[in-house]
């Protein structure tokens, strides 16, 4: 997979230590990006997942360069390098290579690597802050002029009012319980709002998080929960949950084919909004590991306080991005949050 990134990092000269200065003049694009799947410092090689699916073997040797990608877009450290055995499974690479004897290979010459808890931490941040921006509960007042509402909300036991305002650009949806995928929810408009409809609304929350300017409203009882992974059972097709704000342990039960990663591929299509769209990848629940954070589609199941029904799993590993002047300083970001809704 070929990621239009332009990086920096550092080459070893013959006989130069693995902290020799970088070779500012070694530029190239992405060609190798995804989650290591596996890899073996001894005989120099590595299996690469790219979020398309696809699996490919890397190979390196001593000649390769490993270098730690930063997470804070406004420092100017130095890069860190890495031995090849610090590298482990799970980490996300972005690697340079060049061609191999064998065409169905690639050898690295310099690989930039982010490790998992570093994206992990990233995650629960980049989430607690999205969760600010979302509300679910029941419609008390319509005001039809201004196209706001009131929901009446239960957070943490409490019971909290949070006024709701829609504009011409605001997504709507409708979720059917007999919905099976995201592609099922229904697109709905302002003239279904109704008294007494469940909802959740995600949009920019004020300061004392009491109202919202919405860009989702989704109608019924389907709603955005956000949490770290703490049990994972591919074959009863669980999740373990420990919610973000409350740390209430939930687990959910969502399908295979409701698995997705935001893929740093961008959709040719824009919303309405004008924010473009990226892919969503089909994952399976390999991909994912305990202490990732994720967003989980959910309805309650009523025959249980801490079980739900997932229509859909959400997880961000982000990518990595060049900045500065000179475009040689990479940082790992994560991308926008997005649902995969239609």
């Amino acid at each position: 997979m070929h990621l239009p990134l332009t990086l920096s990092a550092q080459e070893r000269n013959n006989g130069a230590s693995a902290t020799g200065p970088a070779d500012r003049g070694s530029l190239s694009t992405c060609q190798s990006f995804g989650q290591i799947f596996g890899t073996d410092p001894f005989a120099g090689e590595m299996l690469v997942k790219a979020p398309s699916g696809s699996i490919e073997v890397l190979l390196f040797d001593e000649t390769t360069v490993f270098t730690a990608v930063s997470f804070d877009a406004s420092s100017n450290a130095a890069p860190i390098p890495l031995a090849a055995e610090a590298v482990n499974v799970g980490d996300w690479i972005c690697a340079r290579t060049v061609a191999d004897d064998d065409d169905n290979e690639k050898r690295a010459a310099t690989i930039l690597v982010a490790p998992r808890q570093e994206i992990q931490r990233q995650q629960r941040e980049t989430l607690a802050r999205w969760l600010g921006g979302g509300a679910f509960g029941t419609v008390i007042q319509v005001k039809q002029k201004s196209k706001s509402i009131v929901l009446e909300c239960h957070r943490g036991g409490n019971t909290e009012k949070v006024f709701v305002n829609t504009s011409e650009k605001t997504r709507f949806h409708r979720d059917l319980w007999d919905s099976v995928e995201l592609s099922d929810i229904a697109p709905a408009s302002w003239a279904q709002v109704r008294l007494g409809e469940r909802m959740y609304v995600h949009g920019s929350s004020s300061v004392d998080a009491t109202s919202l300017n919405a860009t989702l409203v989704i109608f019924g009882d389907l709603q955005a929960v956000a949490g770290t992974i703490s049990a994972i059972n591919p074959l009863d097709e669980t999740v373990g949950l420990n919610e973000l704000i409350t740390d209430k342990a939930v687990m959910v039960h969502v399908k295979p084919g409701g698995l997705r990663l935001i893929s740093p591929v961008p959709e040719r299509s824009q919303h309405e909004d004008g924010t473009r769209a990226r892919v969503r990848q089909p994952i399976d629940f390999g991909d994912i590991r305990e202490g990732d954070s994720v967003i989980v589609l959910v309805r309650q199941d009523e025959s249980s306080g801490t079980k739900m029904d997932g229509l859909g799993l959400v997880v961000n590993f982000g990518e990595p991005t060049a900045q500065g002047v000179s475009q040689q300083q990479v940082t790992w970001k994560l991308m926008p949050v997005q649902l995969g809704l239609p």
